[in-house]
């Protein structure tokens, strides 16, 4: 074998080992790319699954209903591209029949809201309502919610989030007036009158709620144990921290 040949045989070798290293990196990108898409369908399909059972307990309209289901579906069918599991298929397809079915039977939202007592299940509920707003977001920029239907449901669910919220702090108030301390008891009972009356138009509901929060200042005002209190442990309404949602609920009741 003359050295020409020699030279040729390992020239071609080398461009096949070149070769064989590209396919089987661009099979690898190809795979991670792949588990990567299957795993965002999946973390989609558990996010609406985790939400319907939440939107069941809520009255929310069968638009908002169908908008879940439509998206369980897409994402169902999205992993399904990228493993052929006949089961996937057959859940995509009960997606989109439950989505139809909310579509034909229209039910509008219901402002009369029915919020739990048990403060954990409220702020259960609190976060589920703001999860369902991001997924009203994302949907209507992907367009695929219409832009009244955006408006009305992201009302709403923003309703939804106020009264929840003046519920929590109007318990944590009455929890704190109960035991005496008159000035957490303020505090709480403040931000829910500034919450409640922050709407520009108030419902049944907030009117009621305002109502309540007044008696229960004046109570308070009234009470001979608020004149124990130290001038300097009371802060002004201007004063209070202004926090996040779930802050307002889970934040620990301080002692006065």
């Amino acid at each position: 074998m003359t050295p020409y040949i020699v030279t040729a045989v390992i020239v071609i070798l080398l461009l096949v080992m070149i070769v064989i290293n590209v396919v089987q990196q661009q099979r690898q990108k190809q795979e991670a790319e792949r588990r990567q898409e299957l795993a965002r369908h999946k973390a989609i399909i558990e996010e609406t699954e985790d939400l319907l059972p939440f939107a069941g307990q809520m009255p929310i309209s069968s638009q908002l209903v169908a908008i879940l289901y439509g998206r369980l579906a897409d994402a169902l069918n999205g992993a399904f591209k990228f493993n052929k599991d006949a089961n996937l298929k057959a859940r995509a397809d009960d997606a989109l029949n439950q989505q139809q079915q909310a579509l034909q039977h229209y039910r509008p939202s219901d402002d009369n809201v029915r919020l739990p007592d048990n403060e954990l299940q409220m702020v259960q509920l609190l976060q589920a309502v703001k999860r369902l707003i991001a997924v009203l977001r994302t949907e209507f920029n992907k367009g695929k919610v219409d832009a009244e239907v955006f408006r009305n449901e992201a009302a709403f669910l923003d309703r939804m989030r106020l009264k929840i919220n003046v519920d929590g702090l109007i318990a944590r108030g009455v929890s704190a007036k109960t035991i005496k301390q008159f000035g957490s008891a303020r505090q709480f009972l403040n931000k829910a009158k500034q919450l409640a009356a922050s709407q520009a138009h108030q419902d049944n509901y907030l009117r009621a709620k305002l109502q309540e929060i007044q008696l229960h200042l004046d109570e308070i005002n009234h009470n001979r144990g608020a004149a124990l209190v130290p001038p300097k442990a009371e802060k002004k309404e201007g004063d209070i921290q202004q926090p996040d949602d779930v802050d307002l609920l889970f934040s620990p009741k301080k002692k006065w």
